[in-house]
């Protein structure tokens, strides 16, 4: 067999295990904490893969409700950078914006010498600097409009829920976990809000996850009169 015959193979072969991987659906790996405590309403994470666009948790049996409210997926370097570097030219769009938008009083500039010279040597902005300022700013203020939709659709994409800048800094707090697995199997986070009746019978109960791709494998949670930990 020549040597550019196995490489066509072998790349064959790469394109059918990843075309196969990504047709597979959700899989749950761990749940933390194991259940909960009749009458009370606990979060609880579960680690799997395939999770993007998870929309529902079922929990088998009576007096229990399970209702997805996050997703955490396990972002690279690269891809925190990008959303980092859209926060930065949001921001500093704004604030030179912001700046050109002050009272003219406020926004005086010096004419024609260092800004070492005292105040009784500045004059007001003419008419027709302000004008230009004003329409500066106005245009500055579009430009951050747009970085900052730019920032919301990248987050989206990314799969981060809260697409503001307390939710990029929740993020990257996550992510920089040391007790997050490494684990490619159970790198991503799906957090299921579980209302547990007060009348919810004890014992053990099966929980699933659905995506777009289909739903889960069952993993087990603990229904009792003590809290899980």
């Amino acid at each position: 067999m020549s040597r550019v015959l196995r490489w066509q193979i072998g790349l064959c072969l790469v394109a059918v295990i990843a075309a196969a991987r990504a047709e597979e659906g959700p899989h749950i790996g761990y749940v933390y904490p194991a259940g909960g405590q009749q009458g009370t309403v606990v979060e609880v994470a579960i680690g799997g893969q395939n999770l993007a666009g998870v929309r529902e948790a079922y929990v088998t049996g009576d007096g229990v409700q399970a209702k997805v409210v996050g997703y955490l997926r396990n972002l690279s370097q690269g891809q925190l950078n990008q959303l980092a570097e859209k926060l930065r030219e949001a921001s500093s769009l704004r604030s030179q914006s912001a700046t050109l938008k002050m009272d003219p009083m406020a926004a005086m500039r010096m004419r024609g010498g260092a800004s070492k010279k005292p105040m009784t040597k500045m004059k007001p902005l003419s008419r027709a600097e302000m004008k230009a300022r004003r329409e500066k700013a106005g245009k500055l203020g579009l430009l951050a409009a747009k970085a900052g939709d730019q920032f919301q659709t990248l987050a989206r994409q990314l799969g981060l829920k809260d697409a503001s800048l307390r939710g990029y800094y929740v993020l990257r707090q996550r992510l920089a976990d040391p007790k997050r697995q490494p684990n490619p199997q159970i790198a991503e986070t799906a957090t299921v809000r579980l209302t547990v009746a007060k009348d919810a019978k004890p014992g053990i109960r099966e929980l699933r996850l659905r995506t777009a791709s289909g739903i889960s494998n069952s993993i087990f949670i603990q229904i009792g009169k003590h809290r899980e930990y």
